[in-house]
């Protein structure tokens, strides 16, 4: 308890602690909770229906009625635990990713533009992670960032990587940004 910690009794012989700390004082009667402050506001607190903290479940004593955490520390843990699955699926689904494109990558430095679904699982391609698929026609062209593909059932192909670059423009061509000459 608070150096100002004062013990009190009430008319109906109920005792009740008030601990005084900076601008606020806390009164403390079995009934209820009431935190005041020096202007003369207070906030009623059920006691019986207290808050506790979501992580360590702590009795806030404290704050404002609603308050979740009893510090920073139990607000992060939680915050924290709370996105660790999802943190642990989005590093699983960018790792297979980056291995399908790995694999794609090689092939396409092979020249190898058709292969088996059988042979490039053995080489640890998902075919399940794709960063796109563009419905070209009757069928669908998937992408895995720059390398673009078919797949049936059975097999990948067509597997090209696109090209990006600048476009040439003529001598007489001007661009937008560059000032006149007069």
């Amino acid at each position: 308890m608070c150096p100002g910690t004062k013990e009190k009794t009430l008319d109906d012989k109920e005792s009740c602690k008030i601990a005084v700390s900076g601008n606020f004082c806390l009164q403390l009667c079995p009934g209820e909770t009431i935190l005041h402050a020096k202007k003369g506001m207070a906030y009623k607190i059920d006691v019986d229906t207290v808050a506790r903290c979501l992580e360590c479940g702590d009795v806030i004593k404290f704050g404002r009625p609603d308050k979740k955490f009893c510090c920073e520390s139990c607000k992060n843990r939680y915050h924290n635990r709370l996105e660790k699955t999802s943190r642990s699926y989005r590093v699983k689904v960018r790792s297979t990713l980056v291995r399908n494109y790995e694999v794609l990558n090689d092939l396409v430095k092979l020249g190898i533009s058709r292969m088996s679904l059988f042979e490039l699982r053995a080489m640890g391609y998902d075919p399940q992670f794709v960063t796109a698929a563009i419905p070209v026609g009757r069928r669908t062209e998937f992408m895995c960032y720059d390398i673009r593909f078919r797949q049936t059932d059975i097999q990948l192909s067509h597997i090209t990587k696109i090209r990006y670059g600048r476009r040439k423009t003529a001598e007489n061509d001007v661009p937008l940004s560059a000032p006149k000459d007069e």
